[in-house]
């Protein structure tokens, strides 16, 4: 043993031991629970220290977030959620199209209801076909007193192929879409409690409906609406009876119908292409240009492409003022990696890995996606039911089934745009602060080339977050635009003191046109007697309504088709 020293054995062995490389002890993997929960105390300081900019940057995140979520609730409303019906994935919309023309609403299309009646015996891919009139005006009598209401008229198979049935009463038959059949009618939940008073003895109330005895055989449970806002549902034929195809007043019905169980899209509609081009070549007059089918699933035909491509315009928007909110943050976040430029060398030197210091500063950017996600689906709830009721109580606001609100997707969606909020603006920062070498940064005292080159990138991101903005100020602007000049469209007359009203005369009161032509004499000479109005006029359409279009020849001319 030497004297005032370790025995020499274990002074060896010390410095054997002092001799070997010192390691750090191991810190796990990237997302290793044990240092994870460190991360998030240390990420929760640093934002308690900023609270200023801390919260700009959340409630900045929160805006965008909201904005794509409210966006995406009203897509998913009206393209994406569908029907709720039993049947919603196999109902399919059915049309012949002109392929060469179109309309302001798409395809340029039409189905008799003769090419319904002659489709149906021969016609292979659907269980069921419907034909239905919408968006109708009813005339309703009850005890006495005319009402008004929407309603629809169908064959007898509409609820059928739906998979729905009424609450009370019964179904139609066929016999209640044979032409002269006694008329009935099926009512909403609606009408029935705000008509009847819920009672069950509405079930066979006997009403007159447009001039002619009904009866009530059944109501629909409460929600129902279909295929928009009706509340009555009439057999199609015994109101308007199959027409001949050349008939002025023949009947052009939409369709749709229930595939059968192996029939696909596309098997349906070069089946009904076939009907189409037969039927062109039998009947040129009406249907020679309507020598092609389309078949679509139904929800799809209740949005025209004009209406889905605003939509998803607008969806852009807020994807880009979500990016605009990550470049935000992103900035604030090189300025707090400029400033830890020392601390991370200092804590790079002591043993922490290249992977743990970007988890760290990741997780600052995590946090503030999180409060900014939780934020911006309290602004989306509050968006989102405004916007509900908006469409509520709009005049001609969407049907029942077409629900706008914030269910398992659309909160999907929400947590996608948080975490592409917290890899946006953390990422690159992150990757940015940590690749710098220790001792040039110490030596340095916290500058090196990290440091410069956030500041160049920091530029950059300003000049990307102004060219994003003037993206979409423009854009904005031009929607602002084109809403301004359809406000302001010159109908060639003074609108504001111009008052306008509907009626409709019924068969079975005024049967001739002789009876008809003489009510509105009198109805004109009673209204231009009235001294607050000035003049009164008749019209069948009103300008810029319901417009339609048709040939004219004029007498002793000939044309070439």
């Amino acid at each position: 043993m030497v004297k005032g020293g370790a025995p020499q054995g274990d002074r060896r062995r010390s410095t054997t031991r002092s001799t070997r490389p010192w390691r750090p002890p191991r810190q796990g993997g990237f997302m290793a629970p044990e240092t994870l929960v460190q991360d998030v105390r240390i990420g929760l300081r640093m934002l308690a220290k900023e609270r200023l900019v801390a919260g700009l940057a959340t409630l900045v995140l929160a805006i965008g977030i909201a904005a794509v979520t409210t966006q995406f609730s009203l897509i998913n409303g009206v393209i994406l959620r569908g029907f709720s019906f039993p049947t919603a994935d196999r109902l399919v919309s059915l049309r012949f199209v002109d392929p060469t023309t179109t309309t302001i609403f798409g395809v340029n299309e039409q189905l008799f209801s003769m090419d319904f009646e002659e489709l149906g015996p021969e016609q292979k891919s659907f269980e069921r076909m419907v034909a239905y009139l919408s968006g109708s005006t009813v005339n309703m009598t009850i005890e006495g007193q005319p009402r008004r209401f929407t309603g629809v008229y169908a064959t007898h198979d509409f609820f059928k192929t739906l998979g729905v049935s009424p609450m009370l009463g019964r179904d139609f038959s066929a016999a209640d879409n044979a032409r002269g059949a006694e008329k009935v009618a099926i009512i909403g939940h609606g009408l029935w409690q705000r008509e009847f008073g819920g009672a069950p003895g509405a079930v066979g109330k006997s009403v007159r409906i447009n001039g002619s005895p009904a009866t009530i055989v059944g109501v629909m449970p409460q929600g129902f609406a279909f295929p928009a806002n009706e509340e009555v549902w009439i057999p199609l034929y015994s109101e308007f009876p199959v027409r001949p195809r050349n008939d002025p007043i023949a009947n052009n019905p939409d369709v749709f119908g229930l595939l059968k169980e192996g029939a696909t899209l596309e098997s349906a509609e070069a089946e009904f292409t076939g009907f189409a081009r037969r039927f062109a070549a039998a009947y040129p007059d009406t249907n020679k240009a309507f020598n092609t089918a389309l078949v679509q699933p139904l929800l799809k035909s209740f949005t025209n492409p004009a209406l889905r491509g605003t939509l998803y315009t607008m969806l852009a928007f807020c994807v880009g003022l979500l990016l605009i909110a990550c470049v935000n943050v992103m900035n604030m976040q090189f300025a707090r990696a400029t400033l830890r430029a020392r601390e991370l060398a200092v804590r790079s030197a002591l043993g922490a890995t290249r992977v743990r210091l970007m988890r760290q500063m990741l997780t600052g950017s995590v946090l503030l996606a999180g409060l900014g996600a939780v934020l911006g689906i309290g602004l989306a709830y509050l968006s989102v039911d405004w916007l509900a009721a908006t469409m509520r109580n709009a005049e001609n606001g969407p049907p029942p089934w077409m629900v706008v609100s914030i269910d398992a997707p659309v909160l999907l969606i929400t947590v996608a745009a948080a975490v592409f909020a917290a890899l946006v603006s953390g990422l690159l920062p992150a990757w940015m602060a940590t690749r710098e070498n220790v001792v040039t940064v110490l030596r340095e005292g916290g500058r090196g080339t990290s440091s410069r080159a956030i500041k160049i990138a920091t530029r950059g991101l300003v000049v990307a977050q102004v060219v994003m903005t003037c993206v979409l100020l423009i854009g904005s602007l031009l929607q602002v635009r084109s809403i301004i000049k359809q406000q302001r469209i010159d109908f060639g007359y003074q609108t504001d003191e111009l008052l306008t009203a509907r009626m409709g005369l019924m068969d079975g009161e005024y049967p001739t046109p002789e009876a008809r032509r003489m009510f509105y004499e009198r109805l004109l000479g009673q209204l231009r007697t009235q001294p607050q109005f000035e003049s009164a006029a008749l019209t069948s359409r009103m300008r810029m309504i319901f417009g339609g279009s048709g040939p004219i020849e004029i007498e002793g001319r000939t044309y070439q088709e």
